[in-house]
């Protein structure tokens, strides 16, 4: 039992002295490094903006009837009645108003107008006959003005059925409702077999060839937005692409209720894409001018050794004996969900440990994996 003991002690002693023997090198920690690339920062507002067409108007009808047609669009089979989202052309029949009535009191309005210029040709005749007798004192004065005024009358009726001619016609024109500029329809509002009226509307058109994105901001913001800015609008429907705009309209006085300036952003729209009531993103900066920044994980960071309230990084870099990490003092800035802002202390290029910081040290040598 004795020699069993003696020999137990004697293997955890040149355990021991393994251990201890500097001969044996002491593992290399590894770690992960990320490379520095600065980048633009500044404080800035992202704003939520509506699109709304450059030029929009209702269209109306200007006479009272039932609705008798609506402008047939081709589809894929034929054609079909026009809906909201169709393009229409300026001058294009949208709808037709039964026009029975109104053709009824033109003819009513033509014959009328046929029988007073059949009037005022006997009482033109008349007259010159009752002229030609008065010089030749073959008539009296009296049958002279009596001829007189009957072809005055004669002539004031004619003018009178002429104007009710033209009334008739306008109202037999206005049964046609009629698309006052192209655009994309955004509203049908009637159907086949509706009662219309005048001031009734029918159809709402907006003209996308050019789009608006409007917003609201504070008074605080207004003297950073002028007329004539550029500005930069996403859309979430359509990623990875910015849409560039200008401003075009800054309001001179606040929404009552809001409180909010109304800003107008003005974007060319040529191939459609942005379509009205879509919802956009854009950003203003409260500083105008931009700092280059970096940004690293926030467990890149560590305390600095000559500041117990400042922070620094491991900075991997190569030396004689290898890669060898050092402590470099860092100032932070905000903080980016995960990530902070870096305002000083690093350059473009340095590889900053991001994985592995508690396992090292000023000056030590490390393997650095990917």
């Amino acid at each position: 039992m004795k020699a069993a003991a003696a020999l137990t002690a004697l293997a955890v002693f040149l355990l021991a002295a393994c251990d201890d023997d500097p001969t044996v090198p002491a593992p290399i920690p590894s770690v992960r490094t990320e490379t520095v690339a600065l980048a633009p920062q500044t404080d800035a507002v992202v704003y939520t903006a509506s699109i709304a067409a450059e030029t929009q108007v209702t269209v109306s009808f200007q006479t009272s009837g039932t609705v008798l047609t609506l402008m047939q669009v081709p589809d894929g089979s034929g054609t079909r009645k026009i809906q909201a989202g169709d393009n229409v052309s300026e001058g294009d029949i949208l709808a037709t108003v039964d026009p029975s009535d109104y053709n009824d009191s033109l003819q009513s309005a033509q014959a009328g107008l046929a029988s007073a210029q059949a009037s005022l040709a006997n009482a033109k005749a008349n007259w010159e006959r009752t002229q030609a007798l008065y010089e030749s004192q073959s008539a009296t004065a009296t049958d002279y003005d009596s001829a007189k005024q009957q072809y005055d009358s004669a002539r004031a009726q004619v003018s009178d059925a002429q104007a009710n001619v033209a009334s008739a016609q306008t109202d037999v024109s206005r049964t046609d409702l009629t698309a006052p500029m192209g655009g994309v329809v955004l509203e049908v509002d009637v159907e086949v077999g509706t009662l219309v009226s005048p001031q009734t509307q029918g159809f709402v058109l907006a003209d996308t060839s050019r789009v608006k994105a409007q917003f609201g901001v504070p008074d605080s913001m207004l003297g950073k937005v002028n007329i004539g800015d550029p500005l930069a609008v996403t859309v979430a429907s359509i990623p990875d692409v910015t849409f560039d705009g200008v401003v075009t309209s800054v309001a001179p006085s606040a929404d009552s209720s809001t409180r909010l300036f109304q800003i107008e952003v003005t974007l060319p729209n040529a191939d459609g894409r942005l379509l009205v009531g879509m919802i956009a993103s854009l950003s203003l900066r409260h500083d105008s001018s931009l700092s280059a920044s970096a940004t690293v994980p926030v467990d890149a960071l560590v305390r600095s050794q000559s500041d117990p309230k400042g922070y620094a990084v491991y900075l991997v870099g190569k030396e004689q004996e290898g890669d060898v990490a050092r402590l470099r003092d860092v100032t932070i800035g905000k903080v980016y969900g995960s990530r902070i802002g870096i305002t000083s202390g690093l350059e473009p290029g340095d590889a900053v440990v991001v994985v592995g910081t508690n396992t090292i040290s000023d000056g030590a040598k490390v393997r650095v994996v990917p």
